[in-house]
């Protein structure tokens, strides 16, 4: 759900999808979206339940039961909910009237629409613009295509991709890159932002690495196939271009890399010259030799004298070199010691962060934020007053997963808050589940709730502090629970938080 949503639209949207929902699901929906910060209750006692009871678009189930459903619309509208199919593309009012002027030869643009209490239309940019609630929008699964690809794509080559993979009905379908701060248009193909305009700089040793790859495919890559196969980045998040163009031993011919004659090997032939590169040294050794050899023949011949070389002189010649192989052989076995040694510190060093995460970026695990820093832990306390409902304490199994694959903290304790009494005994039960999986690998797992917390951390008895300023709740619903991102947490996006970690003593 693209985040110019607005929250009359997220309600229908979901009702839509769902049919009929209870008032705390409609809740979380609109807490996982917007007003993050904002307690449950508030969110249902000052947004949703006056946009629900005053909107004509809703309707409880049954009086008092707080399930809700949509209505079937106002008929009056129905002639802009053909213009709207018809182009197949936001509107704005104006837009709308104008459409509807020229189709059904209206005299005049006086006439007032009500688009906000029919729940068949969605608003978006804060009413500016219009389309239908039932059309997908499709930006999520195109973030997932281009993320997967690593490339660019047309409008059309994209849409139709997405209809392919995830089976979206092509009726149905919307792109809306538009309203969505991560995509970006470059020579008439859309691309996520971030591949554009978050260039990493690549280093001697990556470019290296690249040139290593060319050697080994014997033919010419494009800069997309060099960046996908060596660093699995679109080229277009990178310098590649910037940095091989100026490096002596890389040619570009028809928008594809390849190394300078010196250095590129054919294809056809990158053994077998690989081998007469080794084997010309090797003949002309042996060939030195060789007249070195009949030259120190001749000259013994001519003088026809013999040099006696005595066993005690080879003896000495022999223990001389095997000394000298002993101290060599040493001094690299303690060189590479001490570079372990160093290798090892750097690994414990860890640095305070403080960085934030961007919209809709992917990418940000709890292994990622600050598995490093569990290193060494013995106890930790999670504060965070939003370990609620099933997605969240879900989000506080994970980095108890972490805690167990890290295997130095004995002690977790959580500090959480919760809306009531029915609440409270709900994820009490949940939290006991979680306490006795823990103790079946030695891990004591502690809770206590607090109707005054605010803030969220986590603090380690080694020291460190993390704090993220959503807690554990940083990412977003995935569309379905067969999305990619469902599972594996680095594909899914984030909400907009930052994250400081910080030392407040030296253990």
């Amino acid at each position: 759900m693209i985040s110019s949503f607005s929250m009359l639209s997220i309600l229908k949207r979901t009702l839509l999808l769902y049919g009929t929902v209870k008032i705390d699901d409609l809740v979380e929906e609109v807490h996982k979206h917007m007003l993050a910060n904002s307690s449950l209750e508030q969110i249902k006692t000052r947004y949703v339940l006056p946009i629900l009871r005053n909107n004509p678009s809703f309707v409880e189930v049954e009086n008092g039961n707080n399930v809700w459903q949509l209505t079937k619309g106002n008929k009056l509208n129905d002639v802009i909910y053909d213009i709207l199919k018809k182009y197949r593309s936001p509107l704005s009012e104006r837009q709308i009237l104008n459409r509807l002027a020229k189709e059904k030869h209206l005299a005049t643009l006086s006439m007032v629409i009500d688009l906000k209490n029919d729940p068949r239309f969605s608003d978006i940019e804060g009413g500016k613009y219009w389309i239908l609630t039932e059309w997908i929008v499709i930006n999520e699964y195109a973030r997932s295509i281009l993320l997967k690809l690593k490339s660019s794509l047309s409008e059309k080559e994209l849409v139709e991709k997405v209809i392919e993979t995830y089976r979206v009905d092509p009726e149905l379908a919307l792109f809306l890159p538009m309203f969505d701060e991560s995509f970006i248009k470059k020579d008439g193909r859309w691309t996520l932002k971030k591949f554009v305009e978050r260039k990493s700089k690549l280093r001697a040793s990556q470019i290296d690495r690249l040139y290593n790859s060319l050697q080994e495919a014997g033919e010419s890559l494009t800069s997309d196939e060099l960046t996908a196969s060596v660093f699995n980045i679109p080229a277009q998040a990178t310098d590649i271009d910037e940095c091989l163009a100026i490096d002596p031993r890389f040619l570009r011919v028809n928008g594809k890399w390849s190394l300078k004659k010196d250095d590129f090997i054919p294809q056809n032939q990158p053994i077998i010259n690989k081998i007469e590169s080794i084997q010309k040294p090797i003949a002309s050794t042996e060939q030195q030799i060789t007249t070195s050899q009949e030259s120190t023949s001749k000259i013994v011949d001519s003088v026809n004298f013999e040099i006696p070389i005595s066993s005690k002189i080879q003896e000495e010649e022999q223990n001389r070199f095997t000394k000298s192989d002993k101290v060599e052989k040493e001094t690299t076995n303690q060189s590479i010691s001490e570079q372990t040694a160093w290798e090892k510190k750097e690994k414990r060093y860890l640095k305070e962060r403080h960085f934030r995460i961007v919209h809709n970026e992917t990418g940000h695990t709890y292994e990622s934020i600050f598995g490093e820093y569990l290193k060494d832990a013995k106890s930790i306390i999670i504060e965070d007053p939003y370990i609620r409902v099933a997605h969240q304490i879900q989000n506080l199994t994970r980095p108890c997963e972490l805690i167990v694959t890290a295997g130095t903290i004995m002690d977790i304790k959580l500090i959480t808050g919760y809306k009531d009494d029915e609440q409270k005994t709900n994820v009490t039960k949940s939290f006991l589940q979680l306490k006795n999986s823990l103790a079946n690998y030695g891990i004591n797992f502690n809770f206590e709730f607090s109707k005054t917390l605010h803030d969220r951390q986590i603090q380690l008895d080694n020291g460190w502090v993390i704090k993220i300023g959503r807690g554990l709740d940083f990412y977003r619903a995935p569309e379905s629970r067969f999305s990619v991102g469902a599972i594996d947490m680095k594909f899914q996006y984030c909400l907009e938080t930052n994250v400081d970690i910080f030392k407040i003593e030296d253990k």
